[in-house]
């Protein structure tokens, strides 16, 4: 790591939350709950002294756009040794770093590390400023390169691993930034983005800001978000501006819901997947709205499947350009899509228009192979007998969908924090009486209950009572353990959502289900909760995990595999 990163900057800044002053610095704080909150979480495996909440200005950064600030940001980032160069992945050494509010100028790429969260203020977000010589892959990069000790360039994670990871709430700011961003002679064109991630990921509420052309000799070569493979994941309320791609992305799946696209010369270029969703998708303005007509990928596989659904394509030439060949054709559903003065809603790359343009909306139309016994057939055309679809699962005749909570509007005084209510979490003990309690309290108060990070164990049953509303940051985990959980005879429930007949509301946001030791008989999440109006009972970013980290006792070294223990 660079020399400057690896003084920490940590023995000479406090990570204090406060308001104090300093001179570099215009803006500190705002009233959002999550700064003044997140310090409060811990890493148990981590080792003393280990800062797992960051927030950038404490290590120097500067937030007035005055200069060059990445060298102190990627300090931040770095702080306590974390999981960089050859590392792999980590469960133990994860961070949330936060950006307060103002613009962070930068000239070489932002490193986001293993197991970390960028979040800044949903209401005044933090602005990602390239300089008009920046150079590197991208304003953020995921998946650094880094040389080997054989002296090789090789990525730092293997992209179908790159587990936890989050950012939220930024501007990308890509319009002085040069035309080529050129590093150690790779060729590169300026991005905002580089993800390339796999599950338990996710980006939401970003603004990607490239130049628009304002003429036909304009030569736009900015990209908002590059990911050229994976294992994703997930992503929404994203808006892209300008440019010439909004996104170009390759992975093995994906989900993409409430993305806006706005004079992006092409607003989605696909590189290759499996499977890729995109919901409630707006683009206007543009030469096309989706080109699936790449070969991309390690075999040249292209692009397997693509549906559009209940999104709005304007004033675009060409809706989808699919490949001509029909063997490395993606298959494409279009469902309850408008299009309004598009030349060609799906056409090929020989030109064949497959789906007329004009203004219409495509109730259900497919493409490609359709299988009704042992091999399928091509077929383009108007899918008929669609199922029919409960009132309850609409919003608009559009499927229901809903955004994480993110609390904008609230500060901690709205929040009942469960370390400071008799719960622990430092990975020991029985806490589910006190989570029990401390829930009930929270949720007859009418406050969130928030869980500091890390590890709560519990080895009895948690009910969590209808009205809950649970925030947990860098993914809380309660973890269940011991004899009550270990009997697939008599299996338990670790974690009740609910009693039985409960009709409400309940809302679960960024928590981790996980067990530590044998728990044969473990019934992780119980949910039992109907809620009382759509959307009104859920989880966003919560998952559930059996073994395999550190301190779980079903890891590789305390549980190979075959062993049967």
């Amino acid at each position: 790591m660079h020399k400057l990163r690896e003084k920490k900057a940590s023995g000479l800044l406090s990570n204090s939350t406060t308001t104090g002053s300093n001179s570099q610095n215009s803006k500190r704080e705002s009233g959002y709950w999550l700064p003044q909150l997140a310090g409060l979480g811990k890493a148990p495996y981590a080792g003393e002294g280990y800062v797992f909440y960051r927030n950038v200005l404490d290590y120097g950064a500067d937030n007035t756009g005055a200069s060059d600030t990445v060298e102190a940001i990627n300090a931040a980032i770095e702080d306590g040794d974390r999981c960089g160069e050859e590392c792999g992945n980590t469960f133990v050494k994860g961070a949330v770093v936060y950006f307060p509010p103002g613009t962070y100028k930068i000239c070489t790429p932002i490193i986001q590390l293993y197991y970390t969260q960028f979040i800044s203020d949903p209401l005044d977000r933090a602005v990602i400023k390239g300089c008009d010589d920046f150079t590197g892959i991208a304003l953020v990069d995921a998946t650094h390169m880094c040389r080997t000790k054989h002296n090789r360039m090789a990525q730092e994670y293997i992209n179908q691993n790159q587990f936890f990871r989050q950012i939220r709430n930024f501007v990308f700011d890509l319009t002085e930034m040069p035309s080529a961003t050129d590093d150690h002679g790779q060729k590169l064109v300026p991005t905002g983005l580089h993800w390339q991630v796999s599950q338990a990921t996710s980006l939401q509420n970003l603004l990607f800001k490239m130049p628009t052309a304002s003429g036909a000799g304009d030569n736009l070569t900015h990209v908002g978000i590059f990911t050229e493979n994976g294992s994703g994941g997930f992503v929404s309320d994203l808006e892209f501006e300008g440019g010439s791609i909004g996104w170009r992305v390759g992975s093995q799946q994906y989900t993409a819901i409430g993305l806006k696209f706005t004079n992006c010369v092409t607003a989605v270029q696909m590189v290759w997947d499996w499977g890729f969703n995109w919901q409630r998708i707006e683009i206007n303005g543009g030469t096309i709205a989706f080109n699936i007509s790449g070969n991309g990928g390690i075999d040249k596989q292209g692009i397997g499947s693509v549906s559009v659904i209940d999104s709005t394509i304007n004033n675009t030439p060409i809706g989808m350009l699919t490949n001509a060949n029909a063997t490395a054709a993606p298959n494409i559903v279009i469902d309850n899509t408008e299009f309004t003065n598009v030349g060609a809603i799906v056409q090929d790359t020989d030109g064949d228009v497959l789906l007329a343009g004009g203004s219409e909306k495509v109730d259900l139309w497919a493409h490609g192979l359709r299988y009704k016994a042992g091999s399928g057939s091509l077929e383009t055309g108007v899918v008929k007998g669609r199922p029919p679809m409960s009132s309850k699962m609409l919003d608009g005749g559009k499927l229901f969908t809903r955004s994480r909570p993110q609390y904008e509007n609230l500060g901690p005084g709205s929040f009942l924090v469960a370390t400071e209510h008799g719960c622990s979490n430092d990975a020991t003990g029985d806490n589910a009486d006190a989570i029990n309690s401390f829930l009930q309290q929270a949720a007859s108060s009418g406050m969130i209950a928030y869980f500091p990070a890390r590890i709560y164990t519990i080895k009895s049953t948690v009910t969590v009572p209808a009205g809950s509303k649970i925030q947990g940051t860098s993914w809380s985990q309660i973890q269940a353990t011991g004899d009550y959980f270990n009997d697939m005879n008599n299996p338990k429930v670790a974690v009740r959502i609910g009693e039985p007949g409960d009709i409400g509301t309940m809302e679960t946001v960024e928590m981790l289900f996980t067990v530590n030791g044998p728990a044969a008989g473990a019934i992780m999440v119980e949910w039992n909760i109907r809620a009382s109006s759509p959307g009104a009972a859920a989880l966003w970013d919560s998952h559930i995990r059996v073994g395999g980290g550190i301190g779980t006792k079903l890891d590789q070294a305390t549980c190979p595999k075959m062993s049967f223990n």
